[in-house]
């Protein structure tokens, strides 16, 4: 990622879009990356939609990198209420805090983001939707281009870009994201928006020919030079788990 992530980074996302996923590797980025002496990151779950998928199931991942983790006392069990922990509003009041906002995309989740318009005014923030183009909602560039408009309008807000995390639950989506791109693109361009960044499993390998373990964010890996120049890649460790996991 070239420059200055904004100090305040809003995930939001369809259910199957991995945004949790995405959302703790960003986390982890910031935190390897780019936190300076004396910035803390915090992440702060506040997925109403799904309590079984979130970022909370990365709490031990998160805390050995120094991520403060932000979650509703109800995240991973069958309870759930929309309602916000109240240590979310700590992010709005502190400059040296590094926040990432995982919410979930749909209608409540956008109401999310709506209820905290006012603390995000005049704060460096970004809104980004997370699209996974083989999930049903977001398979077409129309789709895409819904969702987008779907979320601002709830949010009163506007997207700032779009995620590719094209996968199929599997380790290896690299060939995905080459084979859905084009998809993706449309739908950003058709809700005027950029592609800002491709989540991949895979670990690229870098100029001496050896393999990265490390998350990162480069602008100088390419998935396909024919049709991902430049793109930046986030490598994702996985860190939330399903019941079909073995």
């Amino acid at each position: 990622m070239t420059g200055q992530p904004a100090r305040i980074t809003i995930f939001v996302g369809a259910y199957g879009s991995g945004k949790s996923e995405v959302s703790v590797n960003f986390a982890l980025w910031l935190a390897r990356t780019v936190r300076k002496d004396g910035q803390r990151v915090i992440l702060c779950d506040l997925d109403m939609i799904n309590p079984y998928y979130r970022s909370a199931d990365a709490r031990a991942l998160l805390a050995d990198n120094q991520i403060e983790l932000v979650a509703s006392m109800y995240a991973n069990t069958n309870v759930d209420v929309p309602s916000l922990p109240p240590q979310v509003f700590s992010v709005f009041d502190n400059p040296d805090v590094l926040a990432v906002l995982d919410i979930g995309g749909e209608d409540l989740g956008a109401r999310v983001v709506g209820s905290l318009r006012n603390r995000l005014a005049g704060e460096d923030f970004a809104l980004n939707l997370v699209v996974n183009p083989y999930r049903p909602m977001t398979g077409t560039p129309e789709g895409i281009a819904q969702a987008a408009a779907e979320i601002e309008s709830a949010t009163g807000l506007r997207l700032h870009g779009v995620v590719d995390n094209a996968n199929l639950l599997e380790v290896a989506n690299r060939h995905l994201i080459e084979e859905s791109y084009p998809i993706v693109t449309e739908g950003a361009r058709l809700a005027g928006l950029p592609v800002l960044f491709a989540a991949t499993m895979e670990v690229p390998e870098v100029a001496d020919g050896t393999e990265r373990s490390d998350v990162a964010m480069q602008a100088d890996v390419r998935l396909d030079d024919s049709i991902l120049v430049a793109l930046p890649v986030l490598n994702l460790v996985r860190s939330i788990h399903y019941p079909t996991d073995r």
